[in-house]
Formats: structure tokens, sequence, C-alpha cells
């Protein structure tokens, strides 16, 4: 088992180090800690699937600077709001990481302050797994980004007022 602050982050990264291809799937990511995850890659065959609501963005639980790091990079990254798994996938999905865990400072406990989480390693998964998994890449609500609606999700986001209270 993969724990926060014993063995999860750097189990993920020994496990990402000599990747082919990666998928990374989950709802929050945050610019620093995916950053900080890529830096122990070369691999440039990288797909990303994230969720980014405004709300969501507003309050920092994601941030749309992911898209500059995806564009710099040559990473696909799609939006898919219903997701909710946090995965990684290497090698045309023949070893996976699932855990509790989103890409941020916290579910990599990637500082001082981090969440409690825990993960597995499935290696040569079911061929059912690898369909649900490329399902969801080719959902009808998976769209990739573009400029146009990084744009839209910034303007949305900004919009939101936070009540002081």
């Amino acid at each position: 088992m993969l724990r926060s602050k014993d063995n999860l982050y750097s189990e993920i990264a020994s496990f990402i180090k000599d990747a082919k291809d990666l998928v990374i799937m989950s709802p929050y990511i945050k610019s620093s800690a995916l950053k900080e995850l890529l830096s122990n890659t070369s691999c440039e065959d990288i797909t990303i699937v994230t969720s980014w609501k405004p709300r969501d963005v507003k309050f920092g639980a994601t941030d749309l600077d992911v898209y500059r790091i995806c564009k710099s990079r040559n990473i696909f990254l799609y939006i898919n709001n219903n997701i909710h798994l946090k995965i990684i996938c290497k090698n045309d999905r023949s070893a996976i990481i699932s855990s509790s865990a989103n890409i941020t400072n916290r579910g990599l406990a990637l500082g001082g302050r981090y969440n409690f989480e825990m993960g597995s390693i499935t290696k040569n998964p079911e061929i059912d797994d690898d369909l649900y998994i490329e399902s969801i890449i080719a959902d009808e609500n998976t769209f990739l980004v573009n400029d146009e609606y990084y744009n839209k999700i910034k303007e949305e986001s900004d919009k939101i007022e936070i009540n002081k209270d």
C-alpha cells in the first residue's frame, strides 16, 4: 500500500520515471504539484484528464496554470467535470496507480500540511479496466482544452465573488 508521507509520492515518482507514456486523471491538479511530479520523468507522451469547475478554480482547489504547463510540454489536457477517480497509468495502461490523492501539494504530501491518502499499484490490469479508462477519455463530456476554453473558465471564475464571512 502507498501512504501519504510514508511512501506515496516516492512510489509515484519511481513509477513514472521510466514511463514511455502516461495517463493522469485527477479532478484537482495544482500547477506546483504537477511540475514537481513531472520533474521525475522524461516521458513526452502524456495525457491528463481533470476537472475545471469555475468555483473550484476560484477557491483554489485546482488551478488554470496547469494549462500553461501542458501547452509548453505538448501534453494533452482534457476536461471532464464528472471525474472523481485519481489514477496514473503508464506504458499502454499496463500498470496503474490508484489512490485517493489529487495532484496537489496536500494530496501528494509535498509540504508540511498534507491529507491522509492511500493507494496501490496494479500491474497487468484486466482489459475491462483499460476499456474503462479509455471510455473516460472518449466520453462525450471529455474535451481537449484550448485557449478559448481556458479564457472562458478564467472569466467565469473571476466573476465569482467570495463572501468574506
